[in-house]
């Protein structure tokens, strides 16, 4: 077996996941078998062209889904780069018409199959019609070491969402609630981390609404931050909002990991990406996607209740400890390796 791990980039999570699987490929008990494993995400562009590679030659591979049903988004970027309107445009209609028909073939030609989310067990196999005995579940890790604090914080209270700012995760909607929790706890404080990539319009609409919130005093905007930043932010704050708004995201959470590891209480949308985590771990508490008033009241609720926050902390460390750790992710691993 030999894992093909995209080149390390800190702010792709995809990168970051393969780096992961390479560290605990060391103690693999089954390094030798003539198999490829590649990992493949939005932005995996490369190992993509690799794993097709393979398709060609007809050498035996096993895929892991990070992003379906999208998979790859641009697989053409790597020969069409330019920022000419012209080229762009081509690009785009080749990503959407032979691209789209080139994953299907790469995916439904694989070995085998891991997603790392249960719900995308179901989106894979409609939209590639392949079977269910060669799909497979893997956990996702933390992939920061966090020490959760010895108690939660005390006030004044911090709400964190950290991760892509992008419409579909809904910031907009975490901003308007935030209004209604600052209104009856006006010390509560929202600190909202990470960057928009090249989304100026979202940006725009984020930076008005800030402008006319009656809290904006209270909310902070800390941009893209690093890791050490970032577990900062997470052992300072009270509890953790995720309130996406698109069901059709199905790819696991890795924000959703790192606040559970954390121990921190969640408050997240009912959508695929949460649903089942949260459901199973009771790590946290489920909205509606898009109801600003259900997220202010839940977030008041949770704000207000210290043993309750206490309780989901403690289930979010012992749901981690018992189905994310690297020892259970090993092994599932390499239970996936000798079923190829």
């Amino acid at each position: 077996m030999k894992h093909i791990s995209p080149q390390l980039n800190e702010s792709n999570g995809v990168s970051v996941y393969g780096d992961y699987i390479d560290r605990l490929m060391d103690w693999s008990k089954y390094t030798s078998n003539p198999c490829l494993h590649f990992e493949l995400g939005y932005t995996g562009v490369f190992e993509f062209w690799q794993a097709n590679q393979a398709r060609r030659a007809r050498k035996p591979y096993l895929l892991t889904l990070h992003d379906p049903p999208i998979v790859i988004g641009r697989p053409f970027e790597q020969f069409l780069p330019s920022r000419n309107p012209v080229i762009k445009t081509l690009r785009k209609l080749l990503d959407l018409t032979l691209g789209r028909f080139i994953v299907a073939r790469v995916v439904r030609s694989a070995r085998g199959i891991i997603v790392i989310n249960p719900a995308a067990r179901a989106t894979v196999i409609k939209d590639y019609k392949v079977s269910p005995s060669n799909l497979w579940v893997l956990p996702h890790p933390r992939l920061l070491s966090i020490t959760p604090p010895a108690k939660m914080n005390e006030q004044p209270a911090r709400i964190l969402f950290f991760g892509n700012i992008a419409k579909q995760k809904g910031v907009d909607s975490l901003i308007k609630a935030f209004a209604d929790v600052h209104q009856k706890m006006p010390e509560s404080q929202l600190i909202i981390a990470g960057g928009y990539g090249d989304n100026t319009t979202y940006k725009a609409a984020v930076d008005a609404l800030l402008l006319a919130s009656p809290a904006r005093s209270s909310i902070t905007m800390v941009g893209r931050i690093n890791d050490v930043d970032l577990i900062s932010e997470l052992r300072m704050c009270t509890l953790v909002t995720l309130p996406y708004i698109d069901q059709g995201i199905v790819h696991a959470s890795g924000p959703l990991m790192l606040a559970m590891a954390a121990g921190k209480p969640v408050i997240a949308s009912d959508t695929p990406v949460f649903h089942d985590e949260i459901r199973e771990s009771q790590a946290g508490v489920l909205i509606a996607p898009g109801d600003t008033r259900a997220l202010a009241d839940k977030i008041l609720n949770l704000l207000k209740d210290k043993p309750e926050r206490s309780r989901l902390a403690d289930n979010a460390k012992l749901h981690i400890a018992n189905e994310h750790s690297d020892v259970v992710i090993r092994e599932k691993l390499d239970r996936i390796y000798t079923c190829l």
